[in-house]
């Protein structure tokens, strides 16, 4: 991993944009144990589940605040409901519990949620404390915290300045149980139960003496994740004495030895003296093998982070306590009485689930840091998903549906050979050519999905024309929900075949990451609804550029300009202009390019900095940069239009002109007003790229690009 990766990584956890001073190793993904094997046959055996993503789910009843509700497809089609998002808080979760106590984690799901999303939350049995409570006592307790749950929102919109009628909207689609999730004769307790769907509880135990049998478990909240690894990846579950060292913002009370043991730090917020990363540091110059940090009395837990100065990892583990029992062993330990910690973490039933607007189970992912912004952009996604379905029906019979991979294993490559190809002409005949790209992993559960970001390009190679790729996506981190539309209508004449015979590869990812393709060629006769050209066009994200109208212009020849390369002092000069005349007949001509940076080894640059690419045609200038790449939130912004959420890796920052869990968006281009269409005149194309406004130099990554001019008659 390169330190530029490293990063933003860190950026990511403070929510900017920054170049640290030092970053040292970090893990860029989690890791989710595969429940999964292929057979030397290419078949997938898994472990068997009850509930599997992608089924459909029966109607349930909750009683809830505003009175009983029962959920079901016609409650969500009525209420143009396109996803519902289940959220269980476990009082003995520092992690659920935290997403609540911090006004900036409710306000993120106020500001990142769709208007089409509603959310059912729940508490569990825990909030009593005490299992042999009454079923009227614990629902009681949930009732309680339902009602402060509410509240909290309540206050938040209000400090939000949100209109009265905004306010009112949020409040319809949001259902707050009063009764545990353990009480609910539903099958939401089971699914939340099943393996694939069950979460975990992080504690510290402490014991004062060395007496096993009285230690005490008290709940953590461990550092954002990918900053720090977990106590137990470094530590394990062995007892370790602890050491007291104050604040360890200086040197002075930091000269006890701390070697082999745990740092007990205050977290002393209201001086803020250090940040955590130098807590951290300083406790490591003890010797000490990890911090505790206490947390200040009457202040929620919350994530530890890293400050813009000292994004690197201090080479040490941490997590955070609360107040109370943390106060209890800094008393212990200045009374003189030896103190030793060690960490548990336990699996419990499920925190999250989604139904989407099929009514479908599906797994919510991975929630980076405590925040319900998670749950916000899970929802974005499906309300593409339901905008996409809505498009793809409304076709019916003006669409003609093409297999060409059909849930076949995609070990390495993937490679078929259609037979009975459409003819050209056929398909030039039509209004849209679609791939209609489905990534599926071996089985329906996040676990059987690879773990790492690859680009995945389809190249084709039909008799009439040499190979060409015409289309790039980027698989997601450890998920298997993507599924995407490219019009690839300026492309046609690449489909050419004089037998009826192409052949397709997908190729990209590494030899034993399988992941299972389903791609479909869509031949649109006609979008009278104009539901597909208003989802081609992106209307959920100004920052995406419309693709050109729609005409009655047929594609019928293509040229292939520019391909990408690395970027290096060479970069420029192995781009020359390219001379070429307009073919006859031409009406209309279309600059249809694909590029996505990666990479990079002296200034790990490719894949985070700003990469600008400018092609010329006589003299007229067409640049498009990709300012989003280093930004923290640069693809987590993208869920509306298709980016997969809650990957298991850092798949939130922007990255240069793609995404993780994203096709690679054609620009496409109008470039007819600045070409001499007569077939006698020549015409002259350049390419330029910089890299942070500068001409590339060295060795800063590679750019995978294919650049072509579409002819229309």
């Amino acid at each position: 991993m390169n330190l530029l990766r490293l990063t933003l990584i860190v950026c990511l956890l403070i929510g900017i944009q920054c170049i640290p001073r030092l970053v040292t190793t970090s893990p860029t993904r989690q890791v989710v144990p595969h429940r999964w094997t292929v057979g030397s046959n290419n078949t997938v055996t898994s472990v068997s589940s009850s509930y599997t993503p992608g089924q459909l789910l029966t109607n349930f009843t909750v009683r809830t605040l505003r009175g009983t509700v029962v959920f079901s497809p016609q409650w969500m089609s009525a209420s143009s409901i396109t996803s519902l998002q289940v959220h269980v808080t476990n009082s003995r979760s520092a992690f659920t519990v935290a997403m609540w106590e911090n006004a900036e984690y409710v306000d993120q799901l106020l500001i990142t949620s769709p208007l089409s999303a509603s959310f059912l939350f729940f508490s569990t049995e825990g909030a009593v404390r005490n299992s042999s409570s009454s079923s009227a006592v614990r629902s009681s307790a949930a009732e309680a915290f339902a009602r402060g749950c509410r509240r909290i929102v309540e206050a938040r919109m209000e400090a939000l300045r949100f209109p009265v009628a905004l306010r009112e909207s949020w409040l319809a689609r949001l259902f707050f149980a009063v009764d545990p999730i353990e009480a609910q004769g539903s099958f939401l307790p089971q699914i939340l139960a099943e393996n694939e769907f069950r979460s975990s509880l992080q504690h510290i135990l402490y014991k004062i003496g060395t007496d096993d049998q009285d230690s005490t478990v008290i709940e953590r909240l461990d550092p954002r994740w990918p900053w720090l690894p977990s106590p137990e990846a470094v530590l394990g579950s062995t007892w370790y004495p602890v050491v007291y060292v104050g604040d360890a913002c200086t040197r002075s009370p930091l000269t006890l030895n701390g070697t082999g043991r745990l740092a007990l730090i205050d977290r002393s917020s209201s001086t803020k003296l250090c940040n955590y990363a130098e807590k951290l540091l300083n406790a490591a110059r003890t010797g000490a093998v990890g911090g505790v940090v206490v947390n200040d009395i009457d202040t929620p837990l919350v994530d530890m982070n890293c400050d813009t100065t000292f994004c690197f990892s201090p080479n040490i583990t941490g997590t955070m306590i609360r107040a109370t029992p943390g106060q209890h062993l800094v008393n212990a330990i200045r009374s003189g009485q030896s103190v030793y910690i060690k960490f548990q973490t336990s699996s419990v039933p499920g925190f999250d689930l989604t139904i989407d607007s099929n009514w479908a189970l599906q797994q919510a992912g991975f929630l980076m840091y405590p925040s319900f912004a998670f749950l916000g952009w899970n929802a974005q996604f499906y309300r593409f998903a339901a905008a996409r379905d809505r498009a793809l029906n409304s076709l019916a019979s003006n669409m003609t549906t093409f297999p060409i991979f059909t849930d076949q294993l995609m070990n390495g490559t993937a490679t078929v050979t259609v037979e009975s190809m459409p003819s050209v002409q056929k398909l030039s005949q039509q209004e849209r050519i679609v791939l209609d790209l489905a990534l599926r992993c071996p089985t329906a559960f996040d676990s059987s999905c690879p773990a790492w970001d690859r680009t995945i390009q389809l190249a084709v190679t039909c008799t009439d024309n040499e190979t060409s790729t015409i289309a790039h996506w980027i698989n997601p981190f450890g998920r298997g929900i993507g599924r995407w539309l490219t019009d690839i209508t300026a492309l046609v004449p690449l489909l050419a075949t004089t037998d009826g015979r192409c052949t397709f590869e997908l190729s990209g990812v590494m030899v034993n990451e399988v992941w299972m393709p389903k791609l479909n060629l869509l031949m649109v006769t006609s979008d009278s609804s104009g539901e597909l050209d208003s989802f081609l066009s992106n209307p959920f994200s100004t920052s995406i550029e419309p693709s050109p109208s729609t005409t009655s212009a047929e594609p019928f020849q293509t040229l292939l300009l520019f391909v990408g390369g690395h970027l290096n002092d060479n970069y420029t000069s192995s781009h020359p202009p390219v001379n070429f005349n307009v073919p006859l007949g031409t009406t209309r001509v279309e600059m249809y390019a694909i590029i996505d940076g990666h990479g990079g080894a002296d200034h790990n640059c490719a894949e985070f900095c700003e990469t600008s690419h400018t092609f010329t045609f006589n003299g007229h200038t067409n640049r498009r940069s990709f300012s989003d790449a280093g930004s923290a939130f640069g693809c987590a912004n993208r869920t509306p239009i298709g980016v997969v959420p809650n990957q298991y890796g850092t798949w939130l920052y922007g990255r240069d002109g793609w995404c993780d869990g994203l096709e690679v968006i054609p620009w496409r281009q109008d470039i007819t007003s600045q070409l001499f269409l007569q077939a006698n005149r020549t015409n002259t194309a350049s390419y330029t790229a910089l890299v942070v406004g500068k001409p590339p130099t060295g060795n800063e990554g590679y750019i995978v690009m294919q650049t072509y001019l579409s002819f229309f008659r």
